[in-house]
């Protein structure tokens, strides 16, 4: 379906919504059995009918002189506070309550009202039959009221939750019949109160630990879910995040798959013309500054060879000066084309086939040319003999010839050059630094970048037109590497190229 991204993530976001609301419609009806109206409540008067059991089941097995000690252990267990009380003043066991005015009306009233109607006062069971001649002389054994089942529902008289207090407290109440063995006083139900300063109790009243698995079972669900749909939009804005970046470092044949039919795959389609057009104008530039360069050899060797006759048949020491400006400017401008077809040839290497070089030998030899008129330890090498790597010789050398030119020029008298290698993570990292000014801070993101130079002064004694370091990263990415300039501490620069290991 041709739906826009919008659409599909209101969608299931609706379908989500849906799911887990008919599953907690299904949970609650199944286990609170009253709808979705008041669910707490009714989970709370659940918990009050279980425990209302246990404790009638605790006070029918225990002597009567040990009931407060089971008050304690809930109080110890649940961290309330518990008592059994008759009527709403007469203390049986625990701690001595004195109930609030209100829940103390509420429990009378109930206490009136007596059991519920259709019970007995044995509970919901209907009397035991009886089985034999009892001392009454009537047949079915002893009389029913002495006789009690096992399995009584005690909260015959109800049970009472309320807020009151100052300060306001919960009192949880259970009113459970008289148990065996218990006749002291009138037949009155025995009250079973608890205090609370929160519902909150460590599952007495409500436990919030169920709920809490629910929520964090919907939850994972939920990202269960959600994670193929959300992990097909982020997988694909990635790919696409990633597109982009290689096209910002001059890589445009990245490209970006095109299998959706939503915005991102109109995105998808959108970078890979851009990509394909950005190529195409690039490769157009460099091809056309270097058939430019290459036609300005010709006319600059034909004017270097009429310069050189000129200043054969030159007569007197003025002319001779002349002769020899022009001739530096033919210099200079030959450097210049050279440097510029030099550039044009390291960015159009394309799919180039690498080969693995020992690295030591290629950096001597590289070195010796470049120091050339230098002191013999300008540049000192720190590389092991067996380390390689994997690139274009021509390429590899002519970019770490400008590197080393570069370093000679501006900081060969601050210090001699250091190169070094080692291997890092399935590549080798190639350093080459030196012991001059540095460059500043805002200049090294644009370093690499053609005709850029980081001083203003672009006169021919401080180097060429700025096209050295680009050359470099041209020739370093045409052999699949990388290359980054930093200041070094407290002073000096440093190149790092990093090239696949062998």
């Amino acid at each position: 379906m041709r739906l826009p991204l919008y659409a599909r993530i209101l969608l299931w976001f609706t379908l989500n919504v849906a799911i887990i609301g008919a599953a907690l419609a299904l949970v609650m009806r199944a286990q609170l059995r009253h709808g979705l109206d008041s669910f707490i409540g009714s989970f709370v008067a659940a918990k009050l009918q279980a425990e209302g059991e246990r404790i009638y089941q605790q006070l029918s097995t225990t002597p009567r002189e040990q009931w407060d000690d089971l008050m304690r252990e809930v109080e110890t267990t649940h961290g309330v506070r518990a008592a059994l009380m008759r009527g709403t003043s007469e203390h049986l066991a625990g701690t001595k309550l004195t109930l609030p005015e209100s829940v103390s009306n509420d429990l009378l009233l109930r206490t009136a009202r007596g059991p519920r109607p259709g019970q007995g006062p044995e509970g919901n069971r209907p009397p035991p039959p009886r089985d034999g001649p009892g001392p009454d002389g009537l047949p079915g054994g002893p009389p029913r009221e002495n006789r009690r089942a096992d399995n009584l529902v005690p909260t015959q008289y109800g049970k009472l939750l309320a807020r009151a207090g100052d300060p306001a407290q919960y009192w949880a109440i259970i009113m459970v019949p008289p148990p065996r063995g218990f006749s002291s006083g009138p037949r009155q139900p025995i009250s079973y109160v608890i205090a609370a300063d929160s519902i909150f109790t460590r599952g007495l009243l409500f436990d919030v630990r169920p709920w809490l698995i629910g929520i964090g079972a919907a939850l994972g669900f939920s990202a269960l879910f959600w994670f193929p749909f959300v992990r097909g939009i982020t997988a694909r804005i990635k790919e696409t995040m990633r597109a982009t970046e290689q096209m910002a470092q001059g890589k445009f044949d990245a490209r970006v798959k095109e299998n959706r039919s939503d915005e991102l795959g109109r995105l998808a389609a959108g970078v890979n013309r851009m990509a394909q057009q950005l190529d195409g104008y690039v490769t157009g530039q460099r091809r056309f500054t270097g058939d430019i360069a290459h036609e300005l050899c010709s006319p600059i060797s034909r004017m270097q060879a009429a310069l050189g006759i000129l200043e054969s048949r030159a007569g007197d020491e003025k002319q001779q000066r002349y002769l020899a400006t022009l001739n530096d400017e033919l210099q200079h401008m030959s450097h210049l084309v050279q440097e510029l077809l030099q550039f044009s040839k390291a960015s159009l290497h394309r799919d180039l086939t690498l080969a693995t070089v020992p690295l030591a030998d290629l950096a001597h030899e590289v070195a010796a040319r470049e120091s050339s008129g230098w002191p013999d330890h300008a540049v000192q090498i720190e590389i092991a003999d067996d380390l390689q790597v994997r690139v274009e010789p021509e390429l590899f050398a002519r970019a770490l010839g400008n590197v080393i030119r570069n370093a000679l020029r501006y900081a060969g008298d601050a210090g001699p050059i250091t190169i070094a290698a080692a291997p890092r993570d399935g590549v080798v990292a190639i350093t080459i630094s030196d012991q001059g000014p540095g460059v500043p801070p805002e200049s090294l993101p644009k370093l690499f970048d053609a005709f850029f130079r980081p001083d203003a002064d672009r006169g021919r004694e401080h180097g060429g037109a700025g096209l050295g370091l680009a050359i470099v990263k041209s020739g370093i990415e045409a052999c699949r590497g990388t290359v980054t300039a930093a200041n070094r501490e407290p002073h000096g620069l440093e190149i790092t190229i990093t090239l696949p290991a062998a």
